[in-house]
């Protein structure tokens, strides 16, 4: 079905907003889609490889993409953790996209982008100077703590997701609020992951990980996605 221009143009201009590109799907290459070596995939040689690559990166953020933030949004808000005058931060934030799109519908003028790829920490900078992006190694602590932490679809790459999860747990304030997101393992067929939980497994994942601590977790994007929300007490 072909898109009439003025419709067209306006779909443009909303997406270039929000610092995306849109190009046809079938550009995108398909050794970032079927992978053989799941270690190597997600190696820092071949992240900072996938993040210098500009049609890959255009290809990466597609409509499904947009899709996926607006349920995060929604997730925010049903599980009321997003208050005015709050640190944010978002672990494995990639290109900075999700923190732009919450700036947009909740109004923070301040967050945190973390990622171990220091050529995603390159475009995020680029495309959103308004914020503040370090490298990080999420097996290791950071010297600042947060009031709402992102971490979404980042432990599925993960050998040792259980130290990764305890170190967000340590930069969240006493106040804290930690929202995570990984896909759905029942459904989940990207070679690219490391981890596929159940909605009953990543249950069992964050309850016998968050001891001591308030957690839910349940399903997002018409079942894809796992996610947990955990608070400290």
């Amino acid at each position: 079905m072909k898109i009439p221009s003025p419709v067209k143009k306006m779909i443009l201009g909303i997406t270039e907003k929000l610092g995306y590109t849109i190009i046809k799907k079938g550009r995108v290459d398909e050794k970032w889609i079927k992978v053989t070596n799941a270690i190597e995939h997600n190696s820092k040689d071949q992240m900072d490889k996938f993040y210098s690559d500009d049609e890959l990166m255009t290809s990466y953020f597609d409509r499904e993409r947009i899709d996926f933030y607006k349920e995060i949004v929604n997730l925010v808000k049903a599980k009321n953790v997003f208050s005015k005058e709050q640190s944010i931060a978002d672990v494995g934030c990639g290109t900075g996209h999700l923190l732009e799109y919450l700036k947009r519908e909740f109004g923070f003028s301040k967050a945190t982008g973390l990622d171990y790829s220091s050529e995603a920490i390159k475009v995020a900078m680029k495309k959103f100077p308004h914020f503040d992006f370090y490298e990080f190694d999420i097996y290791k602590t950071w010297h600042e703590k947060f009031d709402l932490i992102f971490c979404t679809e980042v432990l599925e790459h993960l050998l040792y997701p259980e130290e990764a999860l305890a170190s967000l747990i340590s930069i969240m304030t006493d106040s804290g609020r930690l929202v995570i997101t990984v896909p759905n393992g029942r459904i989940d067929t990207f070679g690219g992951h490391i981890n596929f939980w159940s909605p009953e497994s990543w249950d069992v994942f964050i309850k016998k990980n968050t001891k001591g601590l308030y957690s839910e977790t349940g399903l997002i994007h018409n079942n894809t996605a796992n996610y947990a929300v955990i608070k400290k007490p």
